[in-house]
């Protein structure tokens, strides 16, 4: 039996997932908890358990608490797409009644805020917000963010108090479930096209004039996670030249720690958010909208980087 899980060691994933699962018990706890550390080297006792400790550990240089973490962090994304996918599911009766005319979208907005307050809080996350900053919720922005997370939409729900359309890539309507509802409510846009890229600006000028807020993720992806910040795109930019709204920089300082695209990563706690001051557009044109967005990548940028300690804790 012992042997059966050598098998193909150097199969094994650099990145700290044992491909062989056993069920967790007390014995195995203790097994962890009780390996004895003699240099560089961690001995177990000596049953089927530690054996496979002693497997995990000298294969895949694993710490003992290292893999508790990844046990929790396991269940811990597996609870959050669970409460992502069937929230969706429960409420897509009603959602599919609210999404079916643009008069309903004012409430759709508050269910939606609600759903991405409820996942923040059973993941153990809690938002602080910073920047003293009035926001008129009569008026209409352009709402900016770094994007780094899964839980980076979430996040803009639970603190943008005026109502708002995302506007993001068209292959997320390919989700099941979020994807019809996110085509229902957002703006979407295929970067590989440009009558796309025309429609989404009289796209904007519609939810504009219905008196909503426009929130863009102006990397336009998640970068790779040693990328503070990647470059903007021309996009939010254009449009809030255009359509002449303030920009809304914000600053997501925590999410790349606590939730990143790594599985085996991230942490319960606090996310922090800083809303900057408003970039006004009123009377900017669009030989200057490499200044504007130069502007709003640098008060993003610094305020990552003056940070990035705590950002490591």
């Amino acid at each position: 039996m012992f042997m059966a899980g050598m098998i193909a060691p150097s199969k094994f994933p650099k990145w700290g997932v044992p491909v062989l699962c056993t069920p967790v018990s007390i014995r195995f706890i203790y097994s962890l908890l009780m390996g004895q550390k003699y240099g560089n080297q961690i001995h177990y006792p000596s049953t089927f358990m530690g054996s496979i400790c002693l497997l995990f550990f000298q294969d895949l240089h694993l710490k003992p608490m290292t893999l508790l973490k990844n046990i929790f962090r396991l269940f811990w994304r597996t609870w959050f797409y669970g409460w992502v996918f069937f929230t969706i599911l429960f409420a897509l009766p009603l959602l599919v009644v609210v999404i079916s005319s643009k008069k309903y979208y004012p409430l759709f907005f508050k269910i939606a805020v609600a759903w991405g307050k409820t996942i923040l809080f059973v993941m153990g996350f809690t938002p602080v917000i910073s920047g003293n900053v009035h926001l008129d919720r009569t008026k209409s922005y352009m709402y900016i963010a770094n994007h780094a997370s899964l839980i980076d939409v979430m996040l803009v729900l639970a603190i943008v108090k005026n109502p708002a359309v995302f506007v993001g890539k068209k292959e997320l309507e390919k989700l099941p479930f979020f994807g019809y509802v996110f085509r229902k409510t957002s703006i979407l846009v295929d970067r590989s096209s440009p009558e796309s890229r025309k429609q989404v600006y009289a796209s904007v000028q519609e939810k504009i004039n219905q008196g909503l807020s426009i929130v863009i993720f102006p990397e336009g992806l998640v970068p790779p996670e040693h990328v503070t910040l990647a470059e903007f795109k021309n996009g939010a930019f254009n449009m809030a030249i255009e359509h002449q709204i303030p920009i809304v920089p914000m600053t997501f300082y925590d999410v790349k720690k606590r939730f990143s695209w790594t599985f085996f990563s991230g942490w319960p706690g606090k996310l922090r958010v800083e809303i900057h001051p408003c970039i006004e557009t009123d009377g900017v044109t669009l030989d200057q909208m490499e200044a504007i967005k130069a502007r709003a990548f640098t008060t993003i940028q610094n305020a990552l980087l003056s940070d990035i300690e705590n950002q490591k804790k």
